[in-house]
């Protein structure tokens, strides 16, 4: 899914619609210089996609994906887990009718 309202936001609908919840590394969130956390994880129209894979083919995928896109890195910001051993973050994504 793309990341046009943000993570904080597109995340939970992820894992919502998968039954899960959720865990982010948030040292692994890949950010401009200047950028905090909290930006990564609420600014809106990032340009970026948000998907998941079975950790038995991540190696695998990251490496075709190195070599089919040498100059875009993949990166791994967590893991969906069961509900009740997600770690839920309070950080909303972009509101639109929200006045910023």
């Amino acid at each position: 899914m793309d990341l046009s309202d943000g993570l904080g936001c597109d995340l939970p609908r992820l894992a919502s619609a998968s039954q899960c919840g959720y865990s982010i590394n948030e040292h692994s969130l890949p950010c401009n210089e200047g950028c905090s956390i909290e930006q990564a994880l609420g600014d809106g129209e990032d340009y970026e996609l948000l998907f998941t894979v079975s950790p038995k083919i991540s190696d695998s995928l990251n490496e075709a994906w190195g070599r089919q896109f040498p100059d875009l890195e993949l990166s791994i910001i967590g893991e969906l887990v069961q509900v009740s051993d997600a770690v839920m973050d309070t950080v909303q994504g972009w509101q639109h009718f929200k006045s910023h």
